[in-house]
C-alpha cells in the first residue's frame, strides 16, 4: 500500500509540474477582429504579371529581378535611378526563376515599362488578431505576407497597417475562395507600423491614439483547446466586428481545425474568406488562436494557429 501511495504522489507531482509549465505563456491580450489594410515594402523586386517580350521570351509572375544593366536591384533608389537612365535605350535584365538566373534583353519601350512589370510592394486586406495593451504591440494575419509565394520573408524592409471599411464580400464556394472588398481611400487612417514579417504573422506597434479600450482576455496554451464550440471575431461589413460560432473538430498542436456552423456567416460568406486570416478565436472565455487557412474545396472548413505560437513569434 505504501508503494502505491508513493507512486500516486509522484504522478500528482508530475501532473502539477506539467500544469505549471503548460500555462507559462499565459497573458492577457485584446482580441480584435477588425479588417485592416496592409502595405509593405520589400528589398527585392518581383514580376507582377506574365509579359511576353518582343524577343519571344517571357517575364513570368514571381520572377525576381536580380540586376538591370549589371546594376544590382537591391533598393528602391537604385531601381528609380535605372528607370531614368534607360528611358531612351534597350537594356538587359537578369531574373531568377526556379532558383536559376536568366538573361533577358528589353527594347527601349519595354525598358521604360519596368515599373509596370516589377514591384517591391505588397498590398492587401487581412484581420488584426490582437493588441497587447502593456506593450502597444499588435499581431495580425497568422501567416507572412508573400509576393507571388516568395518564401524569403527576411526581404521585408518597411510597412504599415491601416483602417479599412468592407463594402462587399464575394462569397466562397467549393473550389473558389471568396474575398472581402474594401472601400478605396486616398488618405486611410494609419493604425500602426509593421516591424516584422514572420511565418506566423506580421507584428508591430500600434500608435497611441489608436489604442483600443476593449477588455483583455487571458490567452490559452494549445493543450487547453478542446473539440467543440468556439467563437471567431471578424468583420464582414463596414467596420463592425461581429462574433460567429464555429465547431473545433480536431486539435493537432500547434494548430487546430474547425468548421463554421454559424448560419448567418454561412449565408453571407459561404464560410471562410480571403482576408479573414488573423481573425481571433475564443473558447470558454479564453483567447485560443487565430484563423490562418481555409480548405478551398470545403470553404466552411479551416485551420487556426494556437495563439501562444503567435506570441512566441512576436518576441
Amino acid at each position: 500500500m505504501k508503494k502505491l501511495r508513493s507512486f500516486f504522489a509522484a504522478c500528482l507531482l508530475v501532473s502539477m509540474c506539467s500544469f505549471s509549465f503548460s500555462y507559462a505563456y499565459a497573458e492577457s491580450l485584446i482580441p480584435m477582429g477588425e479588417s485592416i489594410g496592409v502595405e509593405m515594402d520589400f528589398s527585392t523586386y518581383t514580376a507582377q504579371h506574365d509579359v511576353l517580350l518582343e524577343s519571344g521570351k517571357w517575364v513570368k509572375a514571381g520572377d525576381q529581378l536580380i540586376s538591370w544593366n549589371n546594376q544590382s536591384m537591391d533598393s528602391e533608389k537604385t531601381f528609380s535611378k535605372m528607370q531614368q537612365d534607360v528611358q531612351l535605350r534597350s537594356s538587359e535584365i537578369i531574373i531568377k526563376r526556379d532558383k536559376k538566373n536568366h538573361s533577358l534583353i528589353l527594347t527601349k519601350e519595354e525598358s521604360s515599362g519596368m515599373s509596370y512589370m516589377f514591384s517591391n510592394k505588397a498590398k492587401g486586406i487581412g484581420t488584426l488578431t490582437y493588441i497587447n495593451p502593456a506593450t502597444h504591440q499588435f499581431g495580425a494575419l497568422g501567416h507572412p505576407i508573400l509576393i507571388h509565394n516568395q518564401v524569403d520573408v527576411t526581404k521585408f524592409i518597411a510597412g504599415d497597417i491601416f483602417e479599412t471599411e468592407i463594402i462587399r464580400v464575394q462569397r466562397s464556394s467549393p473550389g473558389i475562395p471568396g474575398y472581402k472588398i474594401a472601400k478605396n481611400s486616398l488618405s486611410p487612417t494609419k493604425l500602426g507600423k509593421i516591424l516584422s514579417n514572420k511565418p506566423l504573422g506580421i507584428f508591430g506597434t500600434i500608435s497611441e491614439e489608436q489604442m483600443k479600450s476593449n477588455p483583455t482576455v487571458e490567452t490559452a496554451e494549445i493543450q487547453q483547446v478542446k473539440e467543440g464550440n468556439a467563437i471567431i471575431r471578424t468583420t464582414i461589413a463596414g467596420k463592425e466586428v461581429q462574433e460567429f460560432t464555429i465547431n473545433i473538430t480536431d486539435v493537432h498542436p500547434p494548430s487546430f481545425s474547425f468548421e463554421v456552423d454559424d448560419q448567418q456567416l454561412l449565408k453571407k460568406t459561404g464560410g471562410i474568406l480571403q482576408g479573414m486570416s488573423g481573425s481571433p478565436v475564443l473558447q470558454d472565455g479564453l483567447f485560443i488562436g487565430a484563423i490562418t487557412h481555409m480548405v478551398v474545396e470545403k470553404p466552411m472548413k479551416g485551420t487556426a494557429i494556437g495563439i501562444e505560437e503567435m506570441i512566441k513569434e512576436a518576441s
